[in-house]
């Protein structure tokens, strides 16, 4: 698995991926989800390739590095 390390040029958009504005929301595949303390973390692979990883509690929001 490969994530992109370059540093977005804009802020992270939460309906799109980064890299080629995929709507989030359809992935192309689930790789893993973990529960914690704050909800559940979920790690999705976009069609293009690029690995996102989300936050799910009552509002989903993507977490950047």
């Amino acid at each position: 698995m490969t994530a992109s390390a370059a540093a977005p040029t804009e802020p992270a958009d939460q309906h799109g991926c980064r890299q080629c504005g995929w709507p989030v929301d359809q992935p192309s595949a689930t790789v893993s989800s973990h529960r914690t303390s704050e909800g559940v973390i979920v790690y999705t692979r976009c069609v293009c390739g690029t690995l996102n990883v989300w936050l799910e509690t009552t509002a989903r929001r993507l977490v950047t590095p």
